[in-house]
């Protein structure tokens, strides 16, 4: 076999998913004009972040970035007498956050889709970030069939962890 490791992973190169591949190329890895910049989106925050997190170690060279680093920055122009979890600050938060989206679009970031959670209901949030997509002409990579993406979304509900509250059905225009 070649490319692999007899043992798993034995010189701790952190491979991914598979611990008996070899580090990655680094060739691959390189962005000399610093462009490879990444936002990773998806129903269910915490599978996102595993995800973003999750790439971040397999292609360490490129940037990978998530919304809740921003999140405060993006709802502090938003009206303060709406109350959080109310239909209203839901649909201005998801109108917040696809504006976000556009504006990043603008920057020349390129975006990666995981998909929806298990949950029922849609997330309003999402919706809102995949129409920013599609009305800023961007096709995202769509990673929602990876096998990655399943590892951490699972990897995100830790035993003891409370499961999320079921999600309030609000429909935004």
């Amino acid at each position: 076999m070649v490319g692999r490791f007899v043992n798993q992973d034995p010189i701790g190169l952190a491979g991914g998913t598979n611990i008996y591949r070899l580090g990655p190329n680094s060739l691959a890895l390189i962005d000399p004009l610093g462009l490879a910049s990444y936002i990773v989106l998806g129903e269910g925050q915490s599978g996102v972040e595993a995800y973003a997190k999750q790439l971040g170690i397999e292609r360490s060279g490129d940037s990978f970035k998530t919304i809740s680093n921003e999140w405060q920055d993006i709802t502090k122009g938003m009206d303060s007498n709406l109350k959080p979890g109310t239909v209203e600050w839901t649909c201005a938060a998801a109108k917040a956050n696809g504006d976000w989206i556009r504006q990043k679009a603008k920057e020349g970031y390129k975006f990666i889709i995981i998909g929806t959670d298990d949950q029922s209901v849609r997330s309003p949030f999402y919706k809102e970030e995949l129409k920013a997509l599609r009305d800023s002409g961007i096709k995202p990579y769509d990673h929602s069939m990876k096998p990655n993406v399943s590892v951490a979304r699972a990897g995100c509900h830790c035993p003891g962890k409370p499961k999320p509250k079921p999600r309030p059905n609000h429909q935004c225009d």
